[in-house]
C-alpha cells in the first residue's frame, strides 16, 4: 500500500495543490478580462459618439472614404471603424494585463509587442490608401494628357502608371 501512495496519491495531491494555488490568479485574470472588456466597449462607444458628433462620417462621404470602405466590403462607417480599431487595441492591452496576472510573462510580452506594432500597421494601411488614391489621380492625368497629345495607347500608359505607383506605395508600406 505504501508504494501506491508514493506512485499515485502523492502526485495527484501535488497536482491538486498546484491547481488550487493557481485559482486566485485565474480569478484575478477573469476579473481583469471582464472589466477590460466593459472598459473597451465604453471607450469604443464614446469614441464613435464623439466622431459622429463632429460629423466625421459626413466628411468621409465627401472625401470618398466611404466609397473606398464599401469597395473593401467594410460595412462600418469611418467613425465606427476607428472605434472598432481602438476597441481591439484596448482588448489587446487587457489581454496582456491578464496574462501578466497569470505570470505568463512571455505571452504577455508577445501581446505587448503586437500592441506596439499596431501603429506601424495603421501607418502602412494609410500609405496604401493614399498611394492608391494618388495612383488613380495620376493615371487619370496621364490618360487625359496622352489622349490630348494623340497617343494611341493612352489607356495602357495610364494603367502602367497606376500599377507602378501602387507597387511603389506597397513597397513603402511594407517598409
Amino acid at each position: 500500500m505504501d508504494w501506491l501512495t508514493f506512485v499515485v496519491v502523492d502526485p495527484v495531491k501535488a497536482i491538486l495543490f498546484r491547481i488550487w494555488s493557481y485559482i486566485p490568479s485565474i480569478a484575478g485574470a477573469i476579473v481583469i478580462l471582464v472589466a477590460g472588456w466593459l472598459i473597451a466597449k465604453l471607450v469604443e462607444a464614446v469614441i464613435v459618439m464623439v466622431l459622429k458628433s463632429i460629423r466625421l462620417d459626413a466628411a468621409s462621404d465627401k472625401a470618398g472614404i466611404s466609397n473606398v470602405l464599401a469597395q473593401g466590403d467594410i460595412k462600418l462607417s469611418l467613425s465606427e471603424l476607428i472605434g472598432a480599431v481602438i476597441y481591439w487595441l484596448v482588448i489587446l492591452v487587457v489581454i496582456a494585463t491578464a496574462l501578466n496576472a497569470l505570470n505568463l510573462v512571455i505571452a504577455a510580452d508577445l501581446v505587448s509587442k503586437l500592441v506596439a506594432y499596431v501603429p506601424k500597421i495603421l501607418g502602412a494601411i494609410f500609405i496604401l490608401v493614399v498611394g492608391s488614391f494618388l495612383a488613380d489621380f495620376v493615371a487619370t492625368i496621364v490618360r487625359t494628357t496622352a489622349n490630348n497629345a494623340g497617343i494611341k495607347k493612352a489607356k495602357l500608359l495610364s494603367q502602367i502608371t497606376q500599377v507602378v505607383l501602387v507597387v511603389f506605395a506597397s513597397i513603402v508600406a511594407i517598409e
